[in-house]
């Protein structure tokens, strides 16, 4: 489903298994199976050392290292409920070192780092 594209309405249902069930439009139904493991294998890995803008009430900026590439995943893809043509192995990730606490959540934020 593309920009522009109808609107498409699914009927989404949880089966006995966590497994996502959903009708399309036709009245077909579709099965997406939960993992709870995903094996990746990365390839174009980069290595990263950003200056990042000094947090507010500092006057240093914070130096901080990423890596980032791209994951192919082993034996599974991901794709948008409803959208069967959207599944894909391959997808982007990004990794930064931080001394946050383990488990802080943070808000979203845009790829220029300013939040949502």
């Amino acid at each position: 489903m593309g920009y522009g594209d109808e609107k498409v309405i699914v009927d989404v249902r949880e089966g006995e298994r966590a497994q996502v069930i959903y009708k399309d439009g036709e009245g077909k139904e579709h099965t997406y199976y939960p993992s709870r493991y995903a094996y990746f294998v990365v390839e174009d890995l980069q290595t990263m050392v950003v200056l990042n803008e000094p947090p507010e009430g500092q006057v240093e900026p914070v130096i901080t290292r990423r890596l980032r590439g791209a994951a192919r995943l082993e034996d599974r893809s991901l794709s948008v409920v409803g959208d069967p043509k959207s599944r894909t192995r391959t997808l982007s990730m990004s990794f930064e070192a931080s001394n946050r606490p383990w488990g802080q959540v943070l808000p979203f934020a845009s790829p220029n780092g300013a939040p949502h």
